[in-house]
């Protein structure tokens, strides 16, 4: 029997290839062959597979964090395209609990990653936008690429989510056009959320990163003013883009202004790394993410990993922290297994993963080492 394992990323715990290793080791060790492949969907953990799975160089950039504050994130380059993740330049693991108010933050460090990144000659820009902090938008990385923004007295706004409040007008210089007119932006997401509305930016995410509900309609009012200045000046209107909601409203932004087109992440993940070519030689298929559940279904890359492998006929187990989810999962999968080992709280959990998932993929292991026998 050989075994393709492909797992997501284990939110805040473990990467796509450290969850894959601690799979393989398990396997190893109860006598079973297994196929590394991590996979991701654009969210947390995206730039780590491509790393795994394709042969490109990652280059190291000094921009600023959603306080503005300088850190170094990575881009990811592989043939004749750039990945970025927006997480490691505008992410919630840049920020401490207390320092999560989206009023306060800023995208600028993604819009300078881009910056970067078509300086260093890249026409096709990826940007993954999971795990972001902002809800800003995207101004900060319109900022970043030269546009300004003015409040109705023609002053100049920082970059930050409160400045939606003011936002009157936008400046945007021919260098920014210049600098990106062949420029070929794709947003890579995992959802489909629309940017304004009870499932836009503000309502389903703006809670996630720290947003308070008093200050709810004073921010979809700021983005809605937002996509009318941005549908005056280009004839694009980022209100009704699928998956503009997603991460703050940055990928709408990024349409509105440019031209961005909106992706599935995983989608993209499982055709650029040849997914499906791995699974001619394998029995059965191992994926996995922190938690698996209801939202699992709508576009996250285990669940597509699952949908694929069955065509293909494989058995398919999940192994997650979290499982919850109903009958009509084993439409696609065949088994759900949590890992958490016993009573634990969240921080031990956590702290135990890579234990716990070892734990949990050796016996998962034994089961169908033993099948196999009989």
């Amino acid at each position: 029997m050989k075994v393709l394992v492909a797992p997501c990323e284990f939110k805040e715990t473990l990467t796509p290839k450290e969850a894959a290793e601690a799979v393989e080791k398990a396997f190893g060790d109860a006598g079973l062959l297994s196929l590394l492949h991590p996979v991701a969907d654009g969210g947390g953990g995206t730039l780590n597979a491509l790393q795994y799975n394709l042969k490109g160089k990652t280059k190291w950039y000094k921009v600023h964090d959603p306080l503005l504050r300088e850190v170094e994130a990575p881009i990811f380059y592989y043939n004749d395209f750039a990945f970025i993740e927006m997480a490691s330049a505008s992410g919630l693991k840049l920020l401490k609990d207390e320092e999560r108010d989206p009023l306060n933050l800023t995208s600028i460090g993604t819009g300078e990653l881009i910056k970067h990144a078509v300086s260093e000659g890249y026409k096709k820009i990826y940007i993954g936008i999971g795990g972001s902090a902002t809800v800003d938008g995207g101004i900060g990385a319109l900022y970043a690429l030269g546009i300004r923004f003015l409040d109705k007295n023609g002053k100049e706004l920082e970059p930050v989510g409160r400045a939606l409040f003011s936002i009157d007008s936008l400046e945007i210089p021919r260098k920014t056009l210049s600098l990106l007119k062949n420029a070929d932006i794709r947003i890579l997401s995992d959802v489909k959320n629309p940017l304004l509305g009870k499932n836009g930016a503000v309502r389903v995410f703006g809670p996630q990163k720290g947003l308070k509900e008093k200050y709810f309609e004073k921010m979809e009012k700021g983005l809605e003013k937002l996509a009318e200045i941005i549908y005056r000046k280009t004839g694009r209107d980022m209100r009704k883009i699928k998956g503009g909601g997603a991460a703050g409203g940055i990928g709408a932004a990024l349409y509105g202004v440019f031209g961005a087109k909106i992706e599935d992440g995983a989608e993209f993940f499982l055709k650029i790394t040849n997914f499906e070519d791995k699974l001619k030689d394998v029995d059965v298929v191992i994926t996995g993410e922190g938690s698996f559940d209801e939202q699992s279904l709508f576009g996250k890359a285990p669940y597509k990993v699952a949908e694929i492998s069955k065509k293909h006929g494989k058995k398919v187990i999940v192994l997650c922290g979290v499982a919850k989810v109903n009958e009509s999962i084993y439409n696609v999968v065949d088994a759900v297994f949590s890992i958490v080992n016993g009573i634990q709280s969240k921080e031990e959990a956590f702290r135990k993963a890579k234990e716990n998932l070892y734990f949990t993929a050796y016996n998962v292991a034994r089961l169908l080492k033993e099948g196999v026998k009989s």
